[in-house]
């Protein structure tokens, strides 16, 4: 089923003109939204994401990885919501995709 999704995904981006993710940027996505769940730590996304300035739905998105490349801002908004730097939250991002434990 999996792979059915991902064929239809990625039809649907070559007709709509948007590229693929690369299996590395999926690596990556989903490392980062590890990470902001993690950071996010018993509180709510409704909570979360009103402090950001986002929406509930493009939170949950970004934590699921399902957001090819977030931006810069919008991961600034949560890292800020967070309590967390997002210098911080890029470098366990990272750490994580390499398989790293988080600090």
């Amino acid at each position: 089923m999996a792979l059915r999704a991902g064929l239809i995904s990625q039809a649907y981006n070559q007709v709509m003109g948007r590229p693929s993710r690369s299996v590395r940027e999926a690596a990556w996505g989903q490392a980062l939204g590890r990470e902001l769940q993690r950071h996010r730590s018993g509180r709510t996304a409704e909570a979360v994401a009103r402090a950001a300035g986002v929406s509930v739905d493009t939170l949950r998105r970004v934590e699921r990885g399902a957001v090819a490349s977030p931006g810069f801002f919008l991961v600034g908004r949560i890292a800020e919501a967070l309590g967390t730097s997002l210098d911080d939250l890029l470098r366990a991002a990272r750490n994580a995709e390499q398989g790293q434990e988080p600090r």
